[in-house]
């Protein structure tokens, strides 16, 4: 697939999801779409058709492209192609789908043709239509590396949504610049009893903004030049699972843990803010756990429900439990196994379902792990994360690949980048707690 064919329709899904984004903050706050709101939406419709005629075009050219690759039968030509091989080392974890395994292929033939230059490999993605092109802007290594087929794009891109626990609780919004100023509703009218013949008093409706920088998020690794055409299968898929793991466990850490410095790329987390606005514990939705509970094993019920009781009401639709497996196991499963009403089928029938008092438990590793004194930090988060905090993404993620970068260790270089940020804009203050609200170790 060309450059500009991709690049057109990553462009159509941003579009697609500006316009998704419109629509669904009015149906969050009950209304209509504003006037200029509307406006947005109809530039973004005419961007979108005019998007999807050139998209048409650019797959036609594509296919006459392919069509003209193929190599016309000359008698006496024997020689083949070499075909898919059935045999592939183990499940694989990133292609999906009912040709999972004939992208995976496509894949590392890939690699092998602009890599390694292999005869059978350039002459096998010539036939199919797999385009080998250099990438062009941002350089990696001295030759600015090679374009990746898109199925291995979009293998990297669905894994993170998978893994990432982050990225599924928060709606990323799509940044049109690098840079880009988000409004969002900080409060609303007040009504009033008028006095008789008396002048009704005026309030306004309050809105603030979130500001998004893109920063550019990375994740370089190397490959033996040592590729057999058995392997190829399994190595694509293995490289396709292993970033898209790093950029979903990098994400969840800047989210919930980054302290502004580089190591984070800027970003102030949620568990970050819950102690360090106004000190440990000071924040209204920063719950203070029962004295002496510092531990997972000394939480309780009773602390469990007055983090509970804090999230305001509009908050509690779609709230969620948010903690690391430790605090799983050693509190969630604790309370619910001495609660009683357990049968002893229910304990062996299975995995239970991760759940506490109605409101799903989400595990993510980035929370604190460890069992010993947890005391002045956020142990356990409890409420609507999508509403606390803004993801913003300027563009999905890009792979690359060079030969020289490690010439002389006879591998290469397989680099994956994209442009995130991430801002926690509403943790509440003194008084009144945020949609987001945090259990502290005391």
């Amino acid at each position: 697939m060309s450059a500009r064919l991709n690049a057109l329709r990553e462009k159509q899904g941003l579009t697609h999801d500006s316009m998704e984004a419109l629509l669904k903050k009015a149906s969050d706050e009950t209304r209509d779409l504003s006037s200029e709101e509307a406006q947005v939406f109809d530039d973004l419709q005419r961007e979108f058709d005019a998007n999807k005629l050139a998209i048409a075009r650019e797959e036609r050219v594509e296919q006459i492209k392919a069509e003209l690759a193929k190599p016309v039968d000359i008698p006496g030509n024997t020689a083949k192609t070499p075909a898919a091989p059935s045999v592939r080392y183990g499940k694989l974890k990133a292609f999906k789908g009912p040709n999972a395994e004939k992208d995976a292929y496509e894949a590392g033939m890939f690699f092998r043709a602009a890599i390694f230059r292999n005869p059978e490999a350039i002459d096998w993605c010539r036939e199919h239509g797999v385009v080998i092109q250099r990438a062009q802007g941002e350089t990696v290594g001295t030759t600015g590396g090679y374009l990746v087929p898109v199925q291995f794009n979009q293998a990297v891109i669905d894994l993170r949504e998978e893994y990432g626990m982050f990225r599924q609780a928060v709606t990323p919004v799509p940044m049109g610049s690098d840079s880009m100023t988000i409004p969002r509703r900080a409060g609303g009218l007040t009504a009033y009893f008028p006095g008789e013949n008396g002048a009704i008093t005026e309030s306004q409706k309050a809105w603030g903004q979130v500001t998004l920088n893109a920063k550019k998020l990375a994740a370089l690794t190397r490959m033996s030049t040592e590729l057999s055409e058995d392997a190829i299968i399994s190595i694509a898929d293995d490289l396709a699972s292993e970033m898209a793991y790093a950029f979903a466990q990098t994400e969840d850490s800047c989210g919930w843990n980054g302290d502004g410095s580089a190591t984070y790329g800027g970003i102030v987390g949620f568990r970050t803010k819950m102690v360090a606005v106004l000190g440990a514990g000071q924040l209204a939705g920063a719950v203070d756990a029962a004295s002496g509970h510092d531990t997972f094993a000394e939480i309780d019920a009773a602390d469990l429900a007055s983090l509970m009781a804090k999230i305001p009401k509009y908050a509690e639709t779609n709230a969620k439990w948010y903690c690391s497996q430790p605090a799983w196991a050693l509190v969630f499963q604790r309370l619910i196994a001495a609660a009683g009403g357990v049968t002893m089928m229910e304990l062996t029938a299975g995995k239970p379902t991760r759940s506490y008092l109605g409101y799903p438990v989400m595990i993510d590793q980035t929370w604190p792990t460890v069992t010993t004194d947890i005391s002045d930090t956020a142990m356990i988060g409890f409420g609507d994360l999508g509403k606390a905090v803004t993801m913003g993404e300027r563009r999905g993620i890009t792979v690359k690949t060079s030969e020289e970068r490690y010439f002389e260790y006879d591998q290469i270089a397989i680099q994956a980048t994209e442009r995130i940020d991430i801002n926690v804009h509403d943790v509440g203050d003194a008084t009144t707690a945020g949609p987001m609200v945090a259990l502290i170790g005391e």
